[in-house]
């Protein structure tokens, strides 16, 4: 850990319009900042690269290493989802499994209910009620 404190800017973070570009491994400019100095040179490989529009916390940074040390992704993305008088599909990919999916007949509530769980990226669950809102939830490597 090097800062836990927020990094706040002072209006929008344009880099189109102040002439900076968005690099990785180098600054706004395109320049690297070592100064060709090699002792202080970063020699390695930059992989999954991710933005945060919040605070990631520690428990959450420790579950991406986790996960990406397994070859696993624990961002998941909801891929299908098919609808019948009486059940729905849901398939979905990344995660790590096992998944529990969740639902609630109302989005004003904060209860939710377990309505399964798979070792797979897919299932079917019937509805209780005229409707329902789903979650899926992974396991936390």
């Amino acid at each position: 850990l090097v800062v836990n404190s927020p990094l706040t800017f002072g209006g929008p973070v344009d880099t189109v319009t102040n002439g900076y570009h968005i690099d990785i491994g180098q600054d706004g400019t395109g320049t690297y900042t070592d100064n060709h100095d090699t002792s202080l040179h970063i020699d390695g490989l930059i992989d999954e690269v991710m933005l945060w529009n919040r605070v990631v916390i520690a428990p959450e940074v420790g579950s991406l290493y986790r996960a990406g040390t397994n070859n696993l992704t624990p961002l998941m993305l909801i891929t299908n989802s098919t609808f019948s008088p009486t059940s729905v599909t849901l398939n979905w990919h990344g995660g790590v499994p096992p998944f529990t999916v969740l639902s609630r007949t109302n989005l004003g509530s904060t209860n939710w209910t377990s309505s399964g769980s798979t070792s797979g990226q897919s299932i079917t669950v019937t509805p209780s009620g005229g409707s329902g809102f789903y979650r899926i939830q992974g396991n936390n490597p």
